[in-house]
Formats: C-alpha cells, structure tokens, sequence
C-alpha cells in the first residue's frame, strides 16, 4: 500500500514534466544559470561584506542545488523523502561555498582570492557534472528518449550549460558593447602644485578634451602625446593651469573608441558633460570643507551621505582622507565607482579636491595607477604637502601602511614606510623650522590615520591612547615608529587639530593629557558596510565645529 502511494506521488511529478518537458529543462538551466551567476559574483559582495547581496546569492546556490539534488534521486520514493534529500543536497553542495573557504583559509593560511578562484572552480564543476548527469538521467528514465534521442537532449542540455557559464564571465562585454557611451564619473577638479587636474571616466575607451570659457575667450585642452590624442583610457586626467581654470566655466568632452587594433581608427559618439563654474576659494578668513574617507567600496551608502552633506553647498573644498576601496584591483569598481564618481558627487564639479592616501590606497594591483592618476600639491611629487586656505594653514601626512614593515603576511618583504616615515619626519622639521603657520588663525593637520584613537567602546567614558600605544588586533604588535616624534613634533608646533580616517568610529573629537591638540577620527562605513558617514568641518570665528552626516 506505502509502495503504489510512493509510486503515485512520483507519477504525478512525473507525467506533469512528461507533459511538459520544456519546462523541466528550461527550469534546470534558469537554476544552473543562477547559480553559476551567483558563484561568479559572490566573491565581490563577499569581500566587500555586503550581506544583502551574499544572502539572496547564498540562497540561490543552495536552491540550484536543492532542485538538482532532488531530480537526481530515486524516482520511486516518497515526495517527503525528495524533499529532504534534496534538502540536505542543497545545504552541503550550495553551501560549500562556506565550507570550503572556510576551511582552505584557516588550514593552509592562503590568501583569500586564491582560496575563492579555487571554491568558484569546484563549486561550477560540481553544478556541471551534476546537471550533465540530471540530463542523461532525465532523458532515459523519466522521459524514456532512447537513442540518439537521449544523445540529443544529453548534447543541447550540455550547451545550454556552458552557455550560461558564459554568460557572466562576458557580462562587461555585453554591458559595453549594449549600452550607449556616456560619463562614468563626471569630472573632479584635483590640485596639484601649480596646475588643476580635470579628472573624469568614461564607460568605455576614448579621446578626452576640456573646454575652458573665460573672459570671452574659449581653450580646448586635449591629451595628447607623440602627435596623436589619446584614444585608449577609460579614465582621464587634464592638467591646465590654476589661473586658467579659476572662477571659468568648462565643460569636458569625449569621442569612443570603437576600434583601434587595426591599421585605421575607428572613432564613434562624442559626449559632453553640463557645463561647470569652477569656484576656488576667494575668501581670507572662515574656511569650511567636506572629509570623505573609508567608504572602502560602500558606493550606494557613500554617495548617499555625501549628497545629504551637499545639499546646502556650505563648504569652500573636499578633502578625500583615503581608503576609498577595498583593494585596488578593478577600474571600474575601485577607481571609478567608489573613488572618481564619490569625488564627483562631493565637488559637484565646481569645489577644489585635495586627496591623501589611505592604508588601503597600498593594496591591489592598481594602486601605482592611482597614484599617478591623482595630482599633489607637493613641489616635489610627494603625497606629505601643506596648503593655506583663508584663515588657516594645512599640513597634510602620509603614514604609509597601518603595520609594521616586517609583517610578512601582508607585504612579504616590500614594505619600506619606516624610511619614508623618516624622510618625511625630516621634511616636516624643516617645514615647521621656518614657522609658516605663524599669522593664521586656525593650524590644522590632516592624515589618513589617526594619532590618537578611542580604546573604549563605552560611550560615557573618555578612554583614549595615543596610537602608538596602540595592540593591533590582526597582527598582535605595538605600531610605533615615529608617531610619537609626529605627535611631539606637530604639538610643539601649535597645531591645534589633527583630522584623521582609519578608525571606523562614530566622530568624535578626542583629546588626551600631555598633548594639546585634539582628534577629530571621521568618514567611515560601518554596519556591515550597510551605511557611511562624512563630516563637514567649520573653521569660523576662531573655533572649530563639524557636523556629521549620513548617520
């Protein structure tokens, strides 16, 4: 009796897919597609700890491999039985994503991108070899094809596979080849030494023009080089000089590239962005201006925040305090999504934009590329500089990496910041020798990590070290070298505030005995990356104030 109800369950599942066999191999390649996708993409949301994007991923894989687990089961059993041999199916192959990351991390010590190219590798040949199985299977049992008729749905099953595997490895292709060419990121007026940098993406590759109308006059700056405009970047940088582009109107324009791998070139659309006033600073006392750092890849929260900041226009500059993305490794993501298009948003266009480097800003295989895409005030090419504005004088350092030079896991041997912390230790004693900060009200210091840090994550006490008193929680070592003799050097100069990044921290302005600047420690993504915060600091009447947004 148990026997002809098991058979009649299955009958039914059976004759409803016999009637309907496209639909049975259309819902096995929509699952293999999805899952494939999901394995593809994951890795990105995973890194980047963007949970709402790993979970309906997760859920995917283990709901491909459910089905997969319970159409490759015994026909003659009970729905019940399928349904929880599919089910344990699904949660030990969708989640072997976990699994195996896990456990190749923790075992070997590996780096993380290794351990997930070779998850993603295991994860698509089991979902291969699994669905190439379920359509022989399916073909010879459940839908009885016999001959070259199980040969023939074996095959176009097959390619329906590795069509879909595809699929997403070619998903930038088809994205540009699809969409029309337009603006990336809307051009960002960066200060250099004696020039603007006008720098802007496209989706795709081409020429870059800026056109400047002042005084009735109209100058078109191009990029060229040996002869020829350059045609082959997706990111562009125009440097004009800072008289030129003070208080004009431009705007920047750029032709695609639609082939340039033959004899000829093949150009195509040409696009310009609205027109921009640029506004530098005019004024000589109160200054006020926007701090971004941290966001590390959190675009959609960021760019939120930092529009809520600029809503009522009141700041004179921006200051990208650094870690903009996790690790530099791809363009469109790393640099001109969560760094170029950020800065954009924030400037509007029209404000000037002053950068440091972050920790991060030292991680991936782009990061010289963004070093020399990005302009510093610095005479001589340095990302350690100072800059008046108004009423007050800025010097702006770069610690380097946040760990020591011998942590091998990290940096293997390359890591040399404690001699470029010396040779920047030098040029700041001969800076402040010559007292240039004397006559301005306001002495500030901007550095991407901080001096001083809040070590007590109890709200209602002032718990606070300097950083060099600091245990890194991942490394286990005292970071020491030379911020003590910043901190002692900045404090016997009479700066009065030290802006910083680098903590993840609510802003919060920190002082502690025996110095007497104070800490303002803002930006960062928290939450899981769900959420970012940016400040505006105010330099006004003599006093400093900040106000944070995106909270």
């Amino acid at each position: 009796m148990e026997q002809k109800k098991i058979l009649q369950e299955t009958n039914v599942f059976i004759n409803f897919f016999k009637n309907r066999i496209w639909l049975y191999y259309l819902i096995q390649a929509v699952l293999f597609g999805a899952a494939i996708t999901c394995t593809v993409l994951m890795p990105a949301a995973y890194i980047d700890w963007i949970m709402p994007k790993v979970f309906p991923m997760l859920a995917t894989l283990i709901l491909s491999f459910f089905a997969l687990g319970f159409m490759l089961g015994d026909t003659k059993r009970s729905l019940r039985d399928a349904l929880i041999e599919g089910g344990v199916f699904g949660f030990v192959f969708g989640g072997m994503y976990m699994y195996l990351h896990a456990f190749l991390t923790l075992l070997f010590d590996v780096d993380i991108y290794y351990v997930m190219t070779i998850v993603e590798c295991a994860l698509m040949i089991a979902l291969l070899i699994g669905n190439v199985l379920l359509a022989v299977r399916s073909a010879k049992d459940v839908f009885r094809f016999q001959g070259k008729g199980q040969e023939i749905v074996a095959v176009v099953t097959l390619s329906v596979m590795l069509a879909c595997m595809v699929i997403p490895f070619c998903a930038d292709y088809f994205k540009t080849a699809l969409h029309a060419y337009e603006f990336s990121a809307e051009p960002s007026v960066f200060v250099g030494s004696d020039t603007y940098s006008v720098i802007f993406a496209t989706n795709a590759p081409g020429t870059a023009s800026l056109v400047v109308e002042k005084d009735g006059k109209t100058q078109t700056f191009t990029i060229e080089k040996n002869g020829v405009e350059l045609y082959d970047k997706k990111v562009h940088r125009i440097d004009v000089p800072k008289t030129t582009l003070d208080n004009a109107t431009y705007y920047v324009r750029s032709t695609q590239t639609n082939s340039g791998t033959g004899h000829f070139y093949n150009m195509g659309k040409t696009i310009e962005s609205k027109r921009y006033k640029f506004k530098p600073y005019s004024g000589t006392g109160d200054v006020s201006f926007m701090t971004i750092s941290d966001n590390q890849g959190t675009i959609e929260p960021t760019v939120k925040a930092v529009k809520e900041a600029a809503k009522n226009n009141e700041y004179d500059f921006v200051f990208m305090l650094g870690d903009h993305a996790e690790l530099y490794n791809d363009l469109d993501k790393d640099v001109i999504a969560s760094f170029l298009q950020v800065a954009a948003v924030a400037s509007q266009g029209e404000k000037p934009v002053y950068y440091t480097l972050g920790n991060h800003e030292y991680r991936g295989m782009l990061l010289s590329d963004v070093w020399d895409l990005i302009p510093t005030p610095s005479a001589n090419g340095e990302m350690y500089y100072t800059f008046t504005m108004g009423d007050a004088y800025f010097t702006v350092l770069n610690y380097g990496v946040d760990h020591d030079d011998d942590y091998q896991r990290k940096y293997d041997g390359i890591a040399h910041c404690n001699e470029y912390k010396d040779k920047e230790y030098t040029w700041l004693q001969n800076v402040m020798a010559e007292k240039p900060y004397e006559g301005y009200t306001y002495n500030i210091c901007i550095s991407h990590i901080a001096l001083m840090v809040e070590q007590n994550d109890n709200k209602d006490v002032d718990d606070f070290e300097m950083i060099f008193e600091h245990e890194c929680s991942e490394c286990k070592k005292i970071h020491s070298y030379k911020y003590k003799e910043f901190a002692d050097l900045l404090d016997n100069n009479g700066v009065q505030y030290v802006i910083s990044g680098h903590t993840h921290k609510k802003p919060k302005l920190l002082s502690v005995d025996g110095y007497n600047f104070k800490t303002l420690n803002t930006g960062s993504h928290y939450n899981n990356k769900t959420a970012f915060r940016n400040t505006i600091v105010t330099l006004k009447d003599g006093e400093f104030s900040y106000k944070v947004y995106g909270e």
